[in-house]
């Protein structure tokens, strides 16, 4: 590695710094001579290694350290691992604990992650044409690709780099044997910590460098408390709820159902019995069933819709609910996390409908729903839709009335003078903070939460080996695009037409003489 003179290239301003120097000092614990994990010298490929440590013997020392069980604490050396401060000898590329007899060893503090200086390319170019001066030209096959990458990105210092790996490689030389492996190990898993193989997760992807530090403590000055004065009023003088009438403002929202019909033909059809049978019960509950189809779960993300949970069954008219009997036990613990995973989930909407009616209050998730149903609608029936809603739930007198405050009734009454997609927003924010903050907490004491968690199901865990796993992910693709998917289609309905048209003699005779 080369001598680093400035220190500090935005590393001080990762947000991750405070998380790794806790994992340091539990690491200047776990190297403790008396009270730390025990170390031996143990031997690989003929030549002894100090300071060895077995990976259950580092899961001992974590469980009664931290009081934690097992699989918390393998969870712990884990991350410990792929952070690069414990590397693997007999398997560098694995960056996981092993709870059995592997090898491993503490890296050392040079090459912690938490030094403030960054891992450029110049640095692994010359690490790889060190490598490669050692393997006389035998590297793995993604370390040659980038190899051959850098000659043609640096050529420019290749010269400097092919002698500052030369003379690292003759300065390693005149190391003794034991001293030369664990160095090469250490540079190594470095290595592979900050430019890890293809297909593997990095635990040090950051994002964008920061230029300004989060954690810093501003100066409190005169100008920092008029700042602060300055933001406190105008956020006491901003409406609560914005309630816009531009519709063109998200490029994300559009009334174009392209995507949607070029999804439909992926997804079952359930049958027209059951359907019937599901549009009669949620009439029953109070629900307000959808006219047109939801967006695709490839579609962009959004505060209300998110990729389908596990146990969601699809069909071709995406805006009926289609539910599996019973969750699992993962997916029910999942509601407790938030009431939007709650709303997300199906099942989860028709748990807390269920519970909603026992409490006489299913008239704030139906409107919820009805509001949803709003945004997505097609842009033709917006007035009507937005004019039946109001009568179903806002207009006095309506048959299932939502209590709202008067300033959210004002600015709803006054929106639909000219009715828009969110025009209902205001409302629909109002029950949605009242479910949340009320009746959310109430749910998940109730009976109902409790029942389901007796009734989900617990999944049997798979029985494939690590190699199979590990095939599984090679030779996993990518799926189709939609509009290839029906690029394609259209072909093969132009060749069937084509096929099966009748022939015109006349003009094939024609084309032939032109040809002619």
């Amino acid at each position: 590695m080369t001598i680093k003179l400035i220190r500090d290239h935005g590393q001080h301003y990762r947000p991750r710094m405070a998380c790794l120097k806790k994992v340091e000092a539990l690491l200047i614990e776990m190297q403790d001579p008396k009270s730390g994990v025990n170390s031996s010298e143990q031997k690989l490929s003929v030549t002894s290694i100090p300071h060895v440590i077995a990976g259950k013997d580092i899961i001992a020392w974590i469980t009664s350290h931290m009081k934690v069980d097992t699989q918390e604490a393998q969870a712990v050396g884990t991350m410990l691992v792929a952070f690069g401060f414990i590397y693997p000898l007999q398997d560098p590329k694995k960056l996981i604990l092993k709870a059995d007899g592997s090898f491993y060893r503490f890296q050392t503090p040079y090459f912690w992650p938490a030094q403030k200086w960054k891992a450029q390319d110049t640095d692994y170019a010359i690490y790889l044409a060190k490598r490669n001066i050692r393997k006389k030209g035998i590297l793995d096959e993604y370390e040659q690709e980038r190899y051959e990458k850098f000659y043609k990105w640096l050529n420019h210092k290749w010269d400097f780099i092919v002698n500052q790996a030369k003379e690292q490689n003759r300065a390693g030389k005149q190391r003794t044997k034991a001293d030369r492996v664990v160095f090469d190990c250490q540079e190594r898993a470095y290595w592979i910590v900050h430019r890890p193989p293809p297909e593997t997760h990095s635990a040090m992807d950051y994002g964008v460098d920061r230029l300004f530090d989060p954690n810093a403590e501003e100066e409190k000055t005169s100008y920092y408390y008029r700042r602060i004065i300055i933001f406190t009023q105008q956020a006491i003088m901003r409406p609560k709820v914005k309630s816009t009438v531009s519709l063109g403002a998200n490029p994300w929202q559009t009334d174009d159902d392209a995507y949607w019909t070029l999804n439909m033909p992926e997804v079952c059809q359930p049958e027209p019995a059951e359907r019937n049978k599901q549009k009669a019960q949620g009439k029953q509950d109070g629900v307000v069933w959808s006219t047109v189809p939801q967006p695709s779960p490839r579609g962009p993300p959004d505060s209300t819709r998110s990729a389908p949970s596990p146990h969601l069954l699809q069909c071709s008219e995406l805006f009926e609910p289609c539910i599996v009997d019973l969750p699992t036990k993962m997916t029910v613990e999942r509601w407790s996390f938030s009431f939007l995973e709650l709303l997300r989930d199906p099942c989860g909407r028709a748990n807390f409908r269920l519970f909603l009616k026992k409490e006489f209050s299913g008239e704030n998730l139906a409107f919820w729903e009805a509001a949803e149903e709003l945004k997505w609608g097609a842009a033709s029936a917006i007035s009507e839709k937005a004019e039946t809603v109001f009568k179903m739930f806002l207009a006095p007198g309506a048959p299932r009335w939502i209590n709202v405050d008067g300033r959210t009734m004002a600015l709803t009454v006054k929106g639909l003078q000219c009715p828009h997609r969110y025009v209902l927003d205001a409302a629909q924010t109002h029950i949605f903070m009242l479910m949340k903050k009320d009746t959310f907490y109430r749910y998940l004491k109730s009976p109902v939460y409790k029942d389901m968690q007796k009734k989900a199901i617990s999944p049997a865990p798979h029985n494939f080996t690590e190699a199979q796993l590990e095939q599984n992910s090679r030779n996993r693709k990518p799926g189709l695009h939609p509009f290839v998917t029906w690029q394609r289609q259209q072909e093969e309905k132009a060749r069937a037409a084509a096929a099966t048209a009748p022939i015109d003699i006349k003009k094939l005779i024609a084309n032939k003489l032109e040809r002619q």
